[in-house]
C-alpha cells in the first residue's frame, strides 16, 4: 500500500479533492448537520477539514504512510484489516474512492465496519474500467447497496443528481456518490443506481 501512495500520489489529487470538498462537503452538512465526522480513508484529510470547517469534530483514519495532514486527529490504520470498534460511532461517516482500493476479500468486513462506525454513511468507490492507482476491487454500485442491505442500510442517490453535470467537481464523486441510511428502505432491485456518467463512459471506452 504505501509503496503505491506516495506523496507525488496525494500531490495529484489534492487540488481536485479539495476542490470538490469544498463544494459538497456543505451540501452534505446541510443535509445532516453531523456533530462528529469519521473520513475512512482520508488521505490528508482534505474532505475532513472541510466538514471541521462547517463545525463538525472530525476524526481522519487512513495508512500510517499518508504524510502532510492538513487534520489533527488521525489515526493510522491498515483499512485492509478490520477497524477496532474501540473508535466508537460518529453522526456521519465518509468513504470517498477508497474501498475499491482494498481486496474483494475484505469488501463486506469494510463495510460492515462503516455501519458500525454511523448511521449515515457518504459513500463512493470506482466501477468497473475507472482508471486509477492501485484499484482492486472495482464493482457497480448495486454490488455496494447490497453489501449495506446486509446491514439493513438503504441507499438515496439525490445526492449524485444534484452534482452530476458540475463540473467543478472530480467526475469520480459525480459517478459514484452515494448516501447510505438506516433511515432508508434498502432497494428491491439496486441495478438501478449502476448508471455511468458520460465522462467515465469515455473512460471505458478508450
Amino acid at each position: 500500500m504505501a509503496t503505491s501512495y506516495t506523496p507525488d500520489f496525494y500531490d495529484t489529487i489534492a487540488n481536485g479533492s479539495e476542490r470538490s470538498a469544498k463544494i459538497v462537503a456543505p451540501l452534505i452538512a446541510e443535509a445532516f448537520t453531523p456533530i462528529t465526522v469519521i473520513d475512512v480513508g482520508c488521505g490528508r484529510g482534505l474532505w475532513a477539514r472541510e466538514f471541521a470547517r462547517l463545525g463538525a469534530d472530525v476524526t481522519g483514519i487512513d495508512g500510517a504512510y499518508v504524510a502532510q495532514m492538513v487534520i489533527d486527529n488521525f489515526i493510522p490504520h491498515d483499512l485492509a484489516t478490520p477497524i477496532p470498534p474501540t473508535l466508537g460511532t460518529f453522526d456521519l461517516a465518509v468513504s470517498l474512492e477508497v474501498a475499491e482500493h482494498l481486496p474483494e476479500s475484505r469488501a463486506a468486513g469494510f463495510v460492515a465496519d462503516l455501519c458500525a462506525l454511523a448511521p449515515t454513511v457518504v459513500f463512493s468507490a470506482a466501477i468497473p474500467y475507472q482508471t486509477g492507482t492501485g484499484h482492486l476491487n472495482c464493482q457497480w454500485p448495486s454490488y455496494w447497496a447490497r453489501l449495506f442491505a446486509d446491514h439493513d442500510y438503504g441507499v438515496t442517490d439525490s445526492l449524485r443528481r444534484e452534482l452530476w453535470t458540475d463540473p467543478r467537481i472530480e467526475v469520480w464523486y459525480r459517478q459514484n456518490i452515494l448516501i447510505f441510511s438506516t433511515t432508508t428502505e434498502p432497494l428491491d432491485d439496486p441495478e438501478i443506481l449502476n448508471i455511468v456518467h458520460p465522462e467515465m463512459h469515455a473512460w471505458g471506452r478508450r
